[in-house]
């Protein structure tokens, strides 16, 4: 990704909640997932974390769901919509360190992902989450066996959260929350009935348990997606 060069160090020192620019001596990796031993480029780690921290420039020629304040991003949609959220993919997956984003390069939607949908709340202009959302054909209740396996022995087709993220700065004020309801709203579900891919982070079960009201979560090993275009 390109670094901005007008995100210098001086402006991130500014900016609240950015003092793990530099890491203290027992601090090996920054809250938005730069590691002191990978990103030693102060300017690299500027930019990751800016975008972290207070989300991605939505472009104008993107649309959007004005009732809801949504961008939908689907493998029809434009080639710069669909590189913005791959980049938000790439903040959720440095901040978790994962090996893989859980969205393709902006040019592999239609032949890897054709089902897969993102959707991204909108604040000021800037895209400050993501949901990743899809629809799988197997998933099974939250119950795991003597042995501790979760079986998805259930076939009907779900619609599944595979992964969420909101902005480092947005954070503890319901926005991933509201941002579950709508997928679910537009979509014509409940919020209870959505699968949940695993494996879930405390504040991903956190915030699915929510919604179950004292029943089992939905879980989903995230593949395989439907390979029909549309959910």
């Amino acid at each position: 990704m390109h670094v901005n060069p007008e995100v210098t160090v001086e402006i991130l020192d500014e900016q609240p909640g950015t003092h793990w620019i530099d890491w203290p001596s027992w601090q090996d990796d920054c809250p938005c997932g730069s590691s002191r031993y990978v990103d030693r480029d102060r300017a690299s780690h500027a930019h990751w974390h800016l975008n972290w921290a207070y989300g991605m420039p939505y472009p104008n020629a993107c649309p959007y769901l004005y009732e809801s304040g949504l961008a939908m991003v689907t493998w029809s949609s434009a080639l710069v919509c669909r590189r913005l959220a791959f980049h938000m993919a790439q903040l959720f997956r440095r901040e978790q360190h994962y090996d893989f984003a859980q969205l393709p390069p902006a040019g592999g939607w239609r032949q890897h992902y054709p089902n897969i949908q993102a959707y991204m709340p909108l604040w000021h202009g800037r895209a400050v989450g993501i949901a990743i959302v899809g629809r799988v054909t197997a998933w099974g209740w939250d119950r795991a066996d003597e042995k501790g396996y979760i079986h998805f022995d259930q076939t009907e087709s779900a619609l599944a959260i595979a992964g969420i993220f909101v902005c480092g700065n947005y954070r503890r004020n319901g926005l991933g929350e509201r941002l579950v309801r709508e997928v679910a709203r537009v979509n014509g579900q409940k919020p209870a009935h959505l699968a949940w891919s695993v494996p879930l982070t405390e504040g991903g079960r956190a915030l699915a348990n929510k919604f179950t009201q004292g029943e089992n979560l939905r879980l989903c090993g995230g593949v395989p997606w439907e390979s029909k275009p549309g959910i």
